[in-house]
């Protein structure tokens, strides 16, 4: 009983150590603190002012009592679904804005954050349908779940090299949002940080970012290219699936494992290059990508998950170089490509591809020479004027520039040489 006491007294203690007692000024609810060092802050938990105020500015501090308390805390749900307000001006005093702080406030246009802030909340944004422009100062730190999620009226944004911690839909569903510059110093893009912001249309990736975080661009239908960094060593789950205008995706030689659903839906996408550095690639990853005509797998591959391919109903042309095809599961392909895509792998392998699932599903495997093959992108210096020629000797185009990934042959003058575009 003696020892429940003295837990109980110093519980009490704790909490005499930090006094506090409400505050209004301005039609804003404040709480006062004071430590039991004697210093002093406030935090703005509320507020009284009547629908239709339509400008707000937060004082830095209060004074009561000939004591001064500067404002350090938007609290939580502080000026929740607040109906006509537009702007804010928030004092370079406040380190925090809490959960739910500026929540549906509809008519909200213009939110200038301080650099002394470094942490904002769950939420705290979440449904500002008008906010226009947000600056994330280099201050910040923590960017909570959601916190400026269904922010639909934001049209660029710029997420500092500072921030390392960032909760699931932080920025997703912002469909209004056109341009997205991420700081040269950040290293992840995090679980659903972008997913739904259907206004964009072009990604930059910089090569600091390290890791793509499951779904971090989930449902970006407007995205037509992405160009992943060699710095990027893992893309999570689903990371640009249902980016349905996507055509074009390189992915780097940094890259071992392509996550289950990946680009799962995109639509668009009509050749992908796997690099010789993939040995595994996800169930699903590539699933209902129907408009995939050229596939290019490496020799290094040691797992195609179920799925993996299937749906992508476009698929005709097959690369695979290797000597040992690896073995999988008949739905890694649909029955549609088994019918009429072609599988081109190394002379005497034709018999080993059609000893084991998948491979012996297809029925047009051809073996044709790898070997000499240059690789190329399409923006070599093979774009001057050439030749180029398909496997089976037809002309296809003039210029390297625009080729789908694939193996050509092309002539400059007396010169032939095959390559692989990529």
């Amino acid at each position: 009983m003696r020892k429940i006491l003295f837990i109980l007294c110093g519980l009490f203690l704790a909490l005499q150590a930090m006094a506090q007692e409400e505050f209004r000024q301005d039609g804003m609810i404040f709480k006062l603190y004071t430590t039991q060092n004697g210093i002093h802050h406030a935090e703005l938990v509320g507020n009284f002012l009547p629908n239709g105020t339509d400008f707000v500015q937060i004082p830095d501090s209060l004074t009561k009592k000939g004591a001064k308390y500067p404002v350090t805390v938007i609290g939580e749900k502080a000026f929740k679904w607040k109906y006509g307000l537009d702007t804010v001006i928030i004092p370079d005093c406040v380190t925090t804005i809490g959960e739910d702080a500026f929540s549906g406030c509809e008519d909200l246009t213009k939110m200038t954050i301080p650099n002394s802030v470094t942490t904002i909340g769950k939420c705290a944004f979440i449904g500002c349908k008008g906010l226009t422009t947000l600056n994330i100062p280099a201050s910040v730190t923590t960017i909570g779940e959601s916190a400026v999620q269904y922010c639909h009226g934001l049209k660029a944004l710029y997420v500092p090299g500072t921030v390392t911690t960032v909760g699931e839909y932080a920025f997703a569903d912002c469909r209004g949002l056109t341009s997205l510059t991420l700081s040269d110093s950040i290293t992840e893009i995090f679980k659903s940080e972008f997913a739904g912001c259907r206004g964009l249309t072009t990604l930059n990736i910089p090569a600091s970012v390290t890791t793509i975080g499951q779904k971090a661009f989930l449902d970006c239908r407007g995205l037509t290219s992405v160009t992943i960094p060699n710095s990027v060593t893992k893309i999570e789950m689903e990371a640009f699936a249902e980016c349905k205008s996507l055509s074009t995706v390189t992915i780097p030689t940094s890259i071992t494992e392509i996550s289950a659903g990946v680009f799962r839906d995109c639509h668009g996408l009509t050749s992908v290059n796997i690099p010789h550095t993939v040995t595994e690639i996800g169930n699903g990853a590539f699933y209902n990508c129907r408009s995939l005509t050229t596939l290019t797998l490496s020799n290094s591959i040691t797992r195609l998950g179920m799925n993996a391919f299937y749906g992508c109903s476009g698929l005709e042309k097959i690369y695979y170089n290797t000597n040992d095809p690896v073995a999988g599961v008949k739905t890694i392909f649909s029955d549609d490509v088994y019918k009429k895509a072609t599988v081109y792998v190394p002379f005497g392998c034709r018999d080993k591809a059609y000893a084991i699932y998948p491979w012996l599903n297809f029925e047009k495997i051809v073996e044709t020479d790898f070997s000499g093959i240059n690789d190329v992108d399409a923006a070599s210096s093979l774009s001057n004027r050439v030749e180029v020629y398909d496997l089976r000797g037809v002309k296809v185009a003039d210029t390297v520039d625009g080729l789908s990934s694939g193996i050509y042959i092309v002539r400059r003058g007396a010169d032939v040489e095959k390559i692989a575009v990529r």
